[in-house]
């Protein structure tokens, strides 16, 4: 169980801060133009990489669909709830490439970490 919620904890912290910043009232501020596009991609591959920490079996399909649908459900809450924010379809793609990101980085990690057959 103690394993179990030290792979979930992390999982659910980044998912916590993705739909706190993509649902807040007020966007993050930009220092150049299109800079929500950066905080997207690095949001996401933040919870591409512990998605798959915590669901290694998920492999880079499920990831894409899990994140995908994170990120779309962040761009329907700004639409429907959110009057100074802006749904996007970048947003999401933006997201999803973050998810791929994400898994990359995750297998360079796993590959790093196993033993090399001798």
């Amino acid at each position: 169980m103690k394993r179990a919620f030290r792979r979930w904890l992390p999982l659910l912290a980044v998912g916590v801060v993705l739909l706190g910043a993509g649902l807040s009232a007020r966007p993050v501020p930009e220092f150049f133009p299109r800079q929500d596009k950066l905080h997207h991609g690095l949001g996401f591959l933040a919870f591409g990489w512990v998605l798959l920490w915590a669901f290694p079996r998920l492999g880079l399909v499920g990831s894409l669909v899990v994140g995908g649908l994170l990120a779309l459900a962040i761009e329907a809450g700004q639409a429907a709830w959110l009057p100074a924010r802006t749904a996007s379809p970048w947003d999401v793609f933006a997201g999803l490439l973050g998810v791929w990101l994400g898994w990359a980085c995750w297998r360079l990690s796993t590959r790093r970490a196993m033993p090399r057959p001798q």
